[in-house]
């Protein structure tokens, strides 16, 4: 009975060892697993870390190829604007002022020109033209161009508004290319004119061109004669002082048909002119 007694003290003395010795183990499990979870939250934080990261860069991309797209499909604005006068002479008593502005601004899609041309003969008075043009992208290298255009004649005494229609551009072999139609209830005309420039230094440079106007139809009271109406062919050569400054030569010939007459003796003039001028680009 007393061995009987001992023997279940002992067993329930080592059941309890047993379970105060596996208690640590347990503990140790559960620091493992909690390790374990942390170790996935930490994993998972820096995998949504990323991809924020990622989707940041995404946009930072997204935006700067959208700035490029907008660079090479013009949507950033220049303007340019020149100014030419010269002083042109055919060897008589009579000297010819010519000037012409030329300006433009807007994108490489969409562009907003001003053209002005004034022609003043010693004793005679001016007269002078002036355009307002929108100009839009059309193909590599060419834009298409509509607007008005208003032209004066002060020693006639006669003016006219114009709808204008056009392109713009650069013709094969660089050539610098303006073609008009200009029609109203009076006047229809096609104007030509075109350039192209020959370095001899990085200074020194010549300008062959070629300037014509055809009419087509005049019903003015005093009207320009149909057909070649004027033509203008020569070589301008200029010494670019800077960006800005220009000067230059020209000689040119120079051909007239004159306007109608009720007696028709209004000759058609032509000759060779030499001219000293002043070109400022801005």
């Amino acid at each position: 009975m007393y061995i009987t007694k001992n023997i279940e003290q002992t067993m329930l003395f080592s059941t309890v060892i047993t379970l105060f010795l596996s208690s640590p183990v347990s503990a140790q499990d559960m620091m493992q697993h909690d390790h374990s979870m942390h170790t996935q939250h930490e994993q998972i934080v820096d995998m949504s870390q990323a991809e924020s990261k990622q989707q940041k860069n995404t946009r930072s991309f997204s935006s700067d190829s959208q700035q490029i797209h907008q660079h090479l499909h013009g949507n950033e604005i220049y303007q340019a604007t020149t100014l030419q006068n010269q002083w042109l002479w055919n060897g008589t008593d009579h000297g010819l002022l010519q000037s012409e502005l030329k300006s433009w601004i807007g994108t490489d899609e969409n562009k907003l020109f001003i053209q002005g041309h004034l022609n003043k003969t010693e004793s005679v008075q001016s007269h002078y033209d002036i355009a307002l043009l929108y100009s839009h992208y059309l193909a590599e290298f060419w834009d298409i161009q509509i607007g008005f255009k208003y032209q004066n004649n002060l020693d006639l005494k006669q003016d006219d508004g114009l709808l204008v229609m056009g392109l713009h551009g650069l013709a094969p072999y660089f050539f610098e290319t303006d073609l008009s139609f200009a029609v109203s209830d009076q006047q229809s005309q096609l104007n030509l004119e075109t350039s192209r420039d020959f370095l001899f230094t990085q200074k020194l440079i010549s300008q062959p061109y070629l300037n014509v106007t055809l009419i087509l139809n005049d019903k003015q009271k005093i009207a320009r004669k149909t057909g070649l109406s004027e033509l203008q062919s020569g070589i301008q050569t200029r010494y670019e002082i800077n960006k800005t400054v220009m000067p230059f030569v020209d000689i040119s010939y120079r051909y007239d048909k004159g306007y109608k007459t009720w007696i028709d003796q209004d000759h058609a003039q032509d000759g060779m002119y030499y001219g000293l001028g002043l070109s400022l680009k801005f």
